[in-house]
């Protein structure tokens, strides 16, 4: 069994979409020969060992085709009138 690394996803993501737990990461990265927190890039496939550590959780991942992404690096860039600067965005007299 293996996991295709989607954007913006980490190993310990895909120790709880594959394993079922997130004391799976030490195995992933064993198995994949990677550091727990190297930086994984989209397309890469990493083999999940077993047996795995919850197979319920890991079940519950795979029929709902849940994927977590944890690693995503968007900027949240806030919004609204609190955050207007007055005398540039409106007119003034």
């Amino acid at each position: 069994m293996s996991i295709n690394v989607l954007t913006g996803q980490s190993l310990l993501d895909l120790a709880i979409q594959g394993m079922g737990s997130i004391e799976g990461v030490f195995a992933l990265a064993e198995a994949a020969g990677l550091s727990i927190t190297d930086e994984l890039s989209p397309g890469m496939v990493i083999p999940v060992p077993l047996p795995l550590a919850d197979p319920q959780v890991a079940a519950y991942y795979a029929t709902r085709r849940i994927t977590p992404a944890t690693a995503t690096t968007t900027e949240i860039i806030p919004e609204g009138v609190e955050y207007w600067r007055i005398e540039f965005d409106f007119i003034t007299s």
